[in-house]
């Protein structure tokens, strides 16, 4: 989970996690309230439990043509159970992550597989799959990873 400002708020019960957008001048978290299409105080939600710390979204990057395949069937090497989707943008958080976004997946697909998984993000045409040094092994050398 991220939010703009890297806190969410856990609830008991049935209610999920909403992300906190904003404080109130007194402290209190805001939250979406999706059904209402504006923010409001997290315990008109529900119970709330706590609050946890999550992702801070730093910047939005266009993707320029990366894309994401899923495995529909539960068969990797399966042709006809991968399903190809563009990634729209990617989500920079706080947390060093580059989160992709991509087009809904098709109704139908959802509604008919249970069993998926990401394959793995294609760059485009011409670029080759980036090499990712963690932060926390820079000195390290030969401590790449490729994602």
């Amino acid at each position: 989970m991220f939010s703009t400002t890297g806190y969410y708020v856990y609830y008991s019960g049935q209610t999920a996690d909403q992300p906190v957008e904003q404080w109130t001048e007194d402290g209190q978290p805001l939250v979406p309230a999706y059904s209402k299409g504006r923010l409001v105080k997290a315990d008109t939600l529900g119970t709330v439990s706590g609050i946890g710390t999550c992702g801070r979204v730093l910047g939005v990057l266009p993707a320029d043509g990366w894309t994401e395949r899923w495995s529909i069937t539960g068969k990797e090497d399966d042709p006809d159970g991968v399903l190809t989707l563009p990634v729209l943008s990617w989500i920079i958080t706080s947390q060093h992550k580059a989160i992709a976004v991509t087009a809904d997946w098709p109704e139908e697909q959802l509604d008919e597989y249970a069993d998926y998984n990401r394959i793995d993000l294609v760059p485009p045409p011409g670029i080759e799959s980036p090499r990712v040094v963690r932060p926390e092994t820079q000195a390290n050398k030969g401590d790449e990873t490729t994602p």
